[in-house]
């Protein structure tokens, strides 16, 4: 029980890191880059964040082959 309540803590404190770092990121990017280039950019790395998400996740299962053999 114990190694699981650390597990969390340290899973919960890597995402407030995460979190402060990327405000920070986006205050001073918002001086440099204009705010629409910073959110596109924002949404193009949430994408491939999001694609090697799945591509993990799905670990050989082919869609394609399953929608084929319906």
């Amino acid at each position: 029980m114990k190694h699981n309540n650390i597990k969390g803590s340290l899973i919960l404190c890597t995402a407030a890191l995460i979190w402060g770092l990327a405000f920070v990121a986006q205050s001073d990017a918002a001086e440099l880059i204009p705010p629409f280039t910073v959110n596109a950019l924002r949404s193009f790395i949430g994408a491939a964040a999001l694609y090697v998400f799945y591509l993990v996740t799905t670990r050989g299962k082919n869609l394609f082959c399953r929608l084929k053999n319906r």
